[in-house]
């Protein structure tokens, strides 16, 4: 009978039904509950999805198509929202952090920016100290600023094998249309040719005394009126002054040495006094811990043998004190024997 309905059909829950003998082709089967229903149902879903679970799975294939005429995207409603790609997405997030890193750049300091030298032992304490120490308000307050960049960007940037102490103080945090502001002005007056006249001359009368101070007769080489003589003069002057300053630098220096010399030298008796009785107390603390050590054996020792020496002594004392016994009860038969003889021997006369 078509469905597997009637008599001498294939049952439903049999090995067989799982070969789809048994299928419904839509038609339900006569005397089917509804839990039987939907407990076939579930056992459909299940089997199918196992075998789904069982197909191979695809390779993992790029494949590049040219688009089509026919496949060019329609313009879409104005109301409508397109997805945007993850691509330019990361691109304009990297490009803002990009941005921002480049104005945190800027906001700090130029020695960091251009990587100039920097102190790499720093006390903060001693730093504000000095700048606290200027009496000029303007030029306290650059000090004062200076030092407490100094201070930042010792903290924030360190260099590599730096040693810094002391509190940094807190760094105000300034706009950034102020700081380019700023910037604009200092360019502004820069530009005029006064200033710039001013400070170059500035700038080579401090270059010129700094490199006379440091460099004997380099002075003598810029000026070419001088005579050779004349230099040779200055230059003989500058040397033999050199000379003498290093005379007296070296005086100074071994007066120094023999004093550190002779401080030195009572460091180190000193140390070899205390080094001595370090060491004699060392030795007297280990004799005495193996006194103490071998004294603590001792008295193990007598504690343990105390109670079988007592009890020895009293084995003693129980056998002499029954011997003195045993000898006076004999001494006591004895005499008592000898009494009766004397006593019998005088009856025996009368």
């Amino acid at each position: 009978m078509r469905g597997g309905v009637g008599p001498g059909a294939t049952p439903l829950r049999t090995p067989r039904d799982h070969f789809a003998l048994n299928e419904a082709n839509g038609t339900q089967i006569v005397g089917a509950t509804p839990r039987e229903i939907k407990m076939r149902e579930n056992f459909m879903r299940q089997q199918l999805r196992n075998k789904l679970a069982s197909l191979p799975k695809p390779k993992e294939t790029e494949w590049e198509l040219e688009e089509l005429p026919s496949e060019t995207q329609e313009p879409t409603a104005a109301g409508d929202q397109v997805e945007e790609d993850a691509a330019e997405r990361d691109r304009r997030e990297e490009q803002i952090r990009k941005k921002a890193a480049e104005a945190e750049f800027k906001r700090q300091t130029q020695v960091y920016q251009r990587s100039l030298p920097r102190p790499s032992v720093l006390d903060i304490d001693a730093l504000m100290q000095r700048a606290a120490q200027v009496t000029d308000p303007i030029e306290s307050l650059i000090a004062k600023e200076a030092a407490i960049l100094i201070a930042n960007d010792a903290r924030k940037f360190p260099v590599p094998g730096a040693k810094v102490e002391g509190k940094v103080p807190k760094l105000e945090k300034l706009d950034d249309t102020l700081l380019e502001s700023a910037r604009a002005a200092i360019a502004s007056e820069l530009a005029s040719d006064e200033l710039q006249q001013q400070w170059q001359a500035d700038f080579d009368a401090s270059w010129s005394t700094t490199h006379e101070n440091s460099l004997p007769g380099l002075a003598t080489y810029n000026n070419e009126d001088s005579d050779v003589f004349q230099q040779e003069q200055q230059m003989i002057s500058t040397f033999d002054n050199v000379q003498a300053a290093l005379l007296a630098t070296a005086e100074q220096g071994n007066k120094l040495e023999k004093k550190l010399a002779l401080h030195y030298g009572g460091y180190q008796a000193r140390a070899k006094t205390l080094r001595g009785k370090i060491l004699e107390a060392s030795a007297a603390l280990e004799k005495a811990k193996i006194e103490l050590d071998t004294f603590r054996t001792l008295q193990i020792s007598e504690e343990a043998a105390l109670s079988r020496r007592l009890e020895k002594l009293r084995d003693e004392v129980a056998f002499i004190l029954r011997r003195e016994r045993e000898a006076q009860e004999l001494y006591k038969a004895r005499k008592d024997e000898l009494d009766e003889l004397v006593a019998g021997s005088v009856n025996g006369w009368h």
